[in-house]
Formats: C-alpha cells, sequence, structure tokens
C-alpha cells in the first residue's frame, strides 16, 4: 500500500473530526448546553467535514504533473508571505499588550495583508522565473574550451607545464597512447640527451595529470591510421 493510499483516509477521518468539534463548539464552551440542542450541529458538522474531505480529494485528481509543476513555486512563497506576516504580527502586538482587540486585530490583519499580498505577487510574477534560474544553473555545465591535441615535442621542451601553470590554456590536453609510446622511446634511447629529455618529458606530464594541476589531461586510445 502506497503513502497516499494511507494519507487519504487519515485526511477523511480528520475533516470529519473537525467538522464534529465545529459542531459541537457551542456545548464545549458552555457546560449546560442540553445534549439534544448539540447532537444535530454534531452530526451535521461531521457530515460537512466528510464532504468536504471528499471535494478536495476529487479535486485532486484534475491537478496535473504540468500545472502541479506551475503552481507550487507561487504556492510556496505564498505560503511563505502569509506565515511571515503572521509570525511578525504577533511579534508587534508583544509590545502593545495593552491595547484593545480592535488594535491588535487590527494590526494583525493588516501585517497579514501586506505579507500576504507580497508573496502572491512575488509568486504569480517572479516564483516560476526563479526555479528556472535555479534549474538552469543547476544543469548547466562548464566549458572550458575547445580540447587540445598535445604532441610528442611539446612534452619533452617542457615550457607546456609553465604555461598550463599560469591557467592561459583552457580546455583538457588531450595525448594520445601512440604519443606516450613514443614518449617512452625517447626516454629508453641509448643517447644520454634523448633519454633524459625523453625522462623529463614523462615527469612533466605526470606533474601535468596531479589534482593541483591547473590543466586536464586526458589519455585517449585514439590511434589514427596511415600517419
Amino acid at each position: 500500500m502506497g503513502a497516499i493510499q494511507i494519507i487519504r483516509p487519515i485526511f477523511f477521518v480528520a475533516c470529519v473530526v473537525m467538522g464534529v468539534l465545529w459542531g459541537a463548539i457551542d456545548a464545549i464552551q458552555h457546560d449546560d448546553v442540553p445534549f439534544s440542542d448539540v447532537l444535530p450541529w454534531t452530526i451535521a458538522g461531521g457530515v460537512i467535514g466528510g464532504l468536504f474531505s471528499l471535494i478536495v480529494l476529487y479535486g485532486l485528481r484534475f491537478v496535473t504533473q504540468e500545472m502541479y509543476d506551475q503552481i507550487s513555486p507561487a504556492l510556496g512563497t505564498i505560503a511563505i508571505g502569509l506565515v511571515t506576516g503572521f509570525l511578525l504580527s504577533n511579534y508587534i502586538l508583544r509590545f502593545i499588550p495593552d491595547q484593545d482587540e480592535t488594535v491588535r486585530i487590527f494590526v494583525q490583519t493588516t501585517t497579514v495583508l501586506v505579507f500576504g499580498f507580497a508573496g502572491i505577487s512575488l509568486g504569480l510574477t517572479r516564483a516560476s522565473s526563479w526555479e528556472t534560474l535555479v534549474e538552469a544553473a543547476g544543469s548547466a555545465k562548464i566549458v572550458h574550451g575547445a580540447p587540445k591535441l598535445v604532441d610528442t615535442s611539446a612534452i619533452i621542451d617542457g615550457r607546456i607545464k609553465d604555461v598550463c601553470d599560469t591557467g592561459f590554456i583552457e580546455g583538457t590536453l588531450l595525448i594520445p597512447h601512440f604519443i606516450l609510446e613514443e614518449l617512452q622511446r625517447v626516454a629508453d634511447s641509448p643517447d644520454n640527451l634523448r633519454r633524459a629529455r625523453g625522462r623529463r618529458g614523462l615527469d612533466i606530464l605526470k606533474e601535468m595529470q596531479e589534482p593541483a594541476s591547473k590543466v586536464t589531461v586526458e589519455i585517449i586510445d585514439d590511434d589514427p591510421k596511415d600517419i
């Protein structure tokens, strides 16, 4: 059984109970009310509460996913505005506890009205734009420029690392396997000078692959024929 199948009967029962309580409110406030006078209102309240829950549950069936996606940001902003106004009004009333009930109702109603209107205005005009902006920012991918193909001579030269450390080079540096093989052959050369340059090139390449490097190095398996 899904969660919605559990929530629906709970909501129905809660509405019936609230209807019963509203119907019996007079008996709750006054102990001397006869039970015969309370019973019809209690039954009517329970029936009205049950009907209200059925109407709400039936109406929710017509809310599509598209409607929900459009309405939910606005409803969230409206709710925040109303709650903020209510809490702020209660905070203000703490400083004027001796005022009569008319003034207290005026302050509370005005504050809720102002913040509620602000929430409605922002919800209907800005919330959907904010949600779109957040989704776009979350799904955006940073583009670091076009990839560059690095050959053996550039690695052996060694200055490519210094250029990369300045952050001047954008994009991924692509190094095919056949370049690595050629670099390894140079490092294994019987000639001392070539061997030293090849090993230096391998060390530079290793440093460029470290996490602290300011450039991304990717080893690819592409091996074009007839080259």
